[in-house]
């Protein structure tokens, strides 16, 4: 019993010796309650500030070590503010380390039950990211980056925007559906051209003529993109045959092309030629209109 009272008086006395701190594993608490592990691990407990307003530090004193919070259990592990017992804040959950803020079965890496306010940026990884893409979302709500969706356009070139690389030989009816053809006796070949502007990085996927050839020529039909200051390296996006002979109006059309445009030092343009020596006249060979198609 003596040595039982000898030994309160001794912990009462050490406590009070050091200004009413306790020390756990240290002999010089800086705090109300300081907890040290005299090991290397280091790991310590102190109330820094008394008090119903006080607070707690839980930390290590491992340099470059790693410090660990778990249950040791086949359990989660929650975390919660205020006087609510049961009822997490966040969870950690034992099976996959989800964890969930707002909900105690996270069903994801990272699962939160409510609004979320983001003042910096968020950087997505889903999908294939890139320059002006789009975050597009699946029936379930999953996100991933795409392309932009482009949308198809037509340009329409009417009969009055070609000209003639000899001039004043082309015959225009415009009282015929607006139609463009070429002026009879011409003795050596003549070529119409037309320009196109499209807008840079367009995609055309069409090229389409309404035209009438009742001739046994063969006149071709192109779209050109030639090289700056008129060089002669051009290139033929597409390239289509006016024949079919007869009256009837017909039309003629590329397949897709997803030609990509670029306007840099280089020029687009509609060509229409033909193999005879003579040109046919109007009333043999018009082209009322030529439609480009492309996304953009």
């Amino acid at each position: 019993m003596k040595t039982l009272l000898l030994l309160l008086a001794l912990i009462t006395a050490t406590a009070y010796s050091f200004a009413q701190k306790v020390g756990i594993g240290t002999t010089t608490p800086g705090y109300t309650l300081t907890v040290k592990d005299t090991t290397p691990a280091g790991v310590g407990i102190a109330q820094v500030l008394p008090g119903p307003g006080g607070q707690i530090e839980v930390g290590t004193a491992i340099t470059g070590g790693e410090a660990y919070i778990q249950t040791h259990s086949s359990h989660n592990l929650n975390f919660t503010t205020g006087d609510f017992p049961g009822i997490p804040q966040v969870t950690i959950a034992n099976e996959n380390g989800y964890v969930g803020i707002g909900t105690s079965n996270p069903v994801a890496r990272l699962d939160v039950s409510g609004n979320i306010n983001i003042s910096g940026y968020v950087r997505l990884q889903a999908g294939t990211p890139g320059l002006g893409k789009v975050l597009v979302s699946d029936a379930l709500g999953v996100g991933t980056w795409q392309s932009m969706p482009r949308s198809a356009k037509v340009m329409s070139i009417p009969a009055v925007a070609f000209v003639s690389n000899q001039g004043g030989n082309l015959a225009f009816n415009l009282t015929d559906g607006a139609c463009v053809g070429m002026n009879p006796g011409i003795a050596n070949t003549m070529t119409m051209l037309a320009p196109v502007m499209l807008p840079d990085s367009a995609v055309i996927t069409k090229v389409k003529v309404l035209y009438v050839n009742n001739t046994t020529a063969t006149v071709s039909l192109k779209l050109m993109r030639g090289s700056e200051f008129g060089s002669i390296t051009t290139t033929a996006v597409t390239d289509l045959a006016l024949t079919l002979p007869g009256t009837v109006i017909k039309v003629a059309q590329s397949s897709v092309l997803s030609h990509t445009v670029s306007n840099t030092r280089a020029n687009y343009y509609i060509t229409v030629n033909t193999t005879a020596a003579n040109w046919p006249d109007i009333s043999q060979f018009k082209i009322t209109w030529v439609e480009i198609t492309y996304t953009n």
